[in-house]
Formats: structure tokens, C-alpha cells, sequence
């Protein structure tokens, strides 16, 4: 058109697809016709293709199809041929979720791969001096290092903490919370007490045999400035403990001959106290465990007895009994010359009779007092391997003057072996026989 003044934009006059060309032109800005000689062809668009697959692509693997057609509308372009399709790549979607484990949640920000699960990209934290992460809050220094069960008078599960992990804080200490199956409200026990261990600081849980059955979540924490910090929790269980130690190929037979006598005698212990009886600890052993067990043994020998001492009182020794509420151990009743003596002024030792060497000293709130019967006790615990071993117990002052008028001669085994209760037999039977596996491997 003559006279025409072209407008700024084209105009498309014909849409291209994927198997012809399109046009486009330019128009009078005025009358809006197509202005002469302005027509220019517009390229084809892609074929989109959809493949018959033969080999799927994964997210690393390249896949492959034999055939493919396109799906845009108006094209029926079929073509026959070798085609590589390409690998997906993987969708990671990244999170310090509190059910990680304290080992990945450590290394960062974990990214999961949303299509096959790969976890393999990691972005690290950016922690404070308390070692809060800036991106997602978590701390990355509150964690436990390592742990340990040992097997003492009552079952200790000992949680370990790098040292460094606590700089920066003004206090700090380690909340255990016990579940139980019975229905029963949670337990939550704070320690702040500890032993030192190499770098690491070592606090200690204890629990009576039948409750090693339970779960228990561990929260490491500290304070700072009046407010208290809390790392993400992690679960221990002792009995899972002592069947990962028998399930593995370094562990020493002997000391998974104990390990299957201790699952025995926590066995009887629920027994006895009629918990959990639908997860008894040894119901999980295979053959091959229980062949390790020692032969049956249910003699036992009483060595207890009392010797005089001449010209030492003001402290009477009454009775012994056997104690089953939560370890291996035993109560020592005595009386004292309330004119001259108080807890804060005497202490009870126990000494083993072989080599004399002292087992253990109580004195101050260590010892209680019954003011209806007027006697004082200790409750005496012993490792498992010393069962069997005789002790001797007297009371002396502060100052290591003999007081007792009659030492007694006593052992664990003694106790059992005086046992009238049938109700707790087995029990005791089990726990003797795990007793006598620690002092063999022991030697």
C-alpha cells in the first residue's frame, strides 16, 4: 500500500508449526493493511517429541528408544532410529530434619535426591560460637561423640561428648528420657556430674536390668547466659547395644558369653517384675548364641560369717540381705552409739578379704537411717565378676578407728546361696551365671 506508515511491531500473518513455515509482516500504522514487500517467513518450531523408550533414563544413566513421534498438534512426524535420551540428573531437596542421624547431620545441610533417593550432596553448616547453624538453627556442636555400656552393678549407659563441643557455654549437662512400655510417664533425668575420658566427657546413666528393655533419648545441652541450648536427640536401647556387640566379628567369645548371660538375667528380671514380657531381652538369640552359654550351675557356697573385734564399739552390725530393686547388691544394717556417732562422723569400708584392697567407703547421706527400727544401712554393689569374691565390711570414724564390735564375711553368691525367696530363684540362678562369665573373662 502506497502512502502506508509502517507500525513499530510486526504482526505474525501465518503461525509456523514444526512441519511448515510462518509469515509475518509489517502494517500501516494508519489503516492497519499489510504494507507491500514487508512479508518474511518465520522458521519452523521443534518437533516435540515423545519417545517409545526402550531403556528408561535414571538420574545418572542415559536411556535409549528405537522410535519416536511428535505430539504437537498437526503433525504426525513418526521417525525409526538409535536415540540416546539423556540422564535426568538428580532433584536433591535438602534438610537437617530432627530423625537424621546425628553423623549426617553433622556433615551439613544433607541434599536427598527426590527421584532415587541418592544422598550425596551435602551443604556445610555456618555455626556460631555456640554452634547454631545461621540457615537452619540446628546445633551443630550439642551432639553426642560416642557411647558405651558398661557392665557394672547396674547396667551404665555412658554418653560421650567432645570436650570442645561445650566451649563457649557456661554449663551444660545431658537429659536422658526413659519411654516406657507399660504405659507408664517418661522418666527425664538430668546429669551434670561426669568423668573425664581422653578429650571427652563421660556421663553416665544407670538402670536396673529389666529396664534395659527401654529406649532412651539423649539430649546434650548446654547454657549460656541463662538460656538453654539443645541439640537434636538420638535413641539408645541397651539391649540393642549388647546384640550389635554379638552380632559382630571382632568381639572375643568370652565377652559374648557374658553378653548372652546378661540378656538371661535381664530376661528374669522382667520376669520377676512382670514388665514387657512381649520383648524379653533374650528372646532374639539364635543358636549359635546360646551355645556359648556356660553349663548349668546352681550350687553355690555361703562363706558369710562374723569375727570379733576386741575393743572396738560404738558401731553393731545387725543383719545382711540380699537388695534386687535395681543392681547387683546387697544391704549392710548396723547400729551406732548415737551419743558418740552420726553419719557425718563414721564411714562404712569394704574391703575384699583376699588382698584387702577397699572396694568401696560410704559415709555422710551415703548411709540412711530407719527411725523406726533404729539402724543404719548401706546398700553394697558390686561388679558383676566379683560375685563370687568375699568381702569384708566394718564401720570405723573418719579418722580410720575400727568401731565395729564383729566384722562380717560376706559375698553376693552367699546371699543367693541363702535364698528362701522362690520367686526371684531364677533370677538370681541368671545373674550368677552372668557373674561367673565376667570373672572368666576377666581371668
Amino acid at each position: 500500500l502506497n502512502g502506508c506508515t509502517a507500525a513499530e511491531a510486526r504482526v505474525v500473518i501465518t503461525e509456523p508449526t514444526c512441519h511448515s513455515v510462518g509469515t509475518s509482516a509489517e502494517v500501516c500504522a494508519a489503516c492497519g493493511g499489510i504494507i507491500e514487500g514487508s512479508e518474511q517467513e518465520i522458521a519452523m518450531t521443534e518437533h516435540n517429541w515423545a519417545y517409545e523408550i526402550d531403556v528408561a533414563p535414571t538420574c545418572t544413566t542415559e536411556g535409549s528408544a528405537s522410535m519416536r513421534s511428535c505430539t504437537n498438534e498437526g503433525c504426525s512426524e513418526v521417525q525409526v532410529g538409535d536415540y540416546v535420551i539423556p540422564a535426568k540428573g538428580h532433584s536433591y531437596v535438602y534438610s537437617c530434619a530432627a530423625n537424621q542421624t546425628q553423623n549426617s547431620f553433622r556433615k551439613g545441610h544433607i541434599g536427598k535426591c527426590s527421584v532415587c533417593g541418592d544422598v550425596t550432596e551435602t551443604i556445610a553448616h555456618t555455626p556460631n560460637e555456640l554452634g547454631i547453624c545461621s540457615e537452619c538453627g540446628g546445633n551443630v556442636k550439642l551432639l553426642v561423640s560416642s557411647y558405651s555400656v558398661s557392665l557394672a552393678d547396674v547396667l551404665n549407659l555412658n554418653i560421650k561428648v567432645d570436650t570442645a563441643n561445650f566451649e563457649g557455654y557456661d554449663s551444660f549437662f545431658v537429659k536422658f528420657v526413659e519411654h516406657f512400655s507399660d504405659g507408664s510417664d517418661d522418666l527425664v533425668t538430668t546429669i551434670s556430674n561426669y568423668t573425664t575420658e581422653g578429650s571427652r566427657y563421660v556421663f553416665s546413666y544407670g538402670a536396673p536390668p529389666q529396664r534395659a528393655v527401654n529406649n532412651i533419648d539423649v539430649y546434650v545441652c548446654g547454657v549460656k547466659n541463662g538460656e538453654t541450648y539443645t541439640g537434636s536427640y538420638r535413641t539408645f536401647n541397651i539391649k540393642d547395644y549388647i546384640y550389635l556387640q554379638l552380632n559382630k566379628t571382632n568381639v572375643e567369645t568370652a565377652l559374648k558369653t557374658v553378653y548372652v548371660h546378661l540378656l538371661d538375667y535381664i530376661t528374669e528380671a522382667q520376669r520377676v517384675v512382670n514388665y514387657n514380657l512381649d520383648n524379653l531381652a533374650n528372646a532374639a538369640l539364635t543358636d549359635e548364641m546360646t551355645a556359648l552359654r556356660l553349663p548349668e550351675n546352681k550350687v553355690y557356697t555361703n562363706i558369710a560369717g562374723t569375727t570379733v573385734n576386741e575393743g572396738a564399739s560404738g558401731a553393731t552390725y545387725k543383719s545382711r540381705s540380699l537388695y534386687c530393686a535395681d543392681a547387683v547388691s546387697f544391704k549392710y544394717n548396723f547400729t551406732l552409739d548415737n551419743a558418740q556417732y552420726t553419719t557425718e562422723n563414721v564411714k562404712v569400708v569394704v574391703t575384699y578379704k583376699d588382698d584387702g584392697v577397699v572396694m568401696a567407703e560410704y559415709t555422710g547421706d551415703q548411709i540412711t537411717y530407719d527411725e523406726t527400727t533404729g539402724r543404719y544401712t548401706v546398700v553394697v554393689g558390686l561388679i558383676a565378676q566379683n560375685m563370687s569374691k568375699a568381702f569384708e565390711l566394718n564401720v570405723y570414724t573418719l579418722d580410720g578407728t575400727l568401731i565395729t564390735g564383729k566384722t562380717l564375711t560376706n559375698s553376693i553368691e552367699s546371699q543367693v546361696a541363702t535364698n528362701k525367696d522362690t520367686t526371684i530363684t531364677a533370677m538370681l540362678d541368671a545373674m550368677m551365671q552372668y557373674g561367673r562369665a565376667a570373672a572368666k573373662l576377666v581371668g
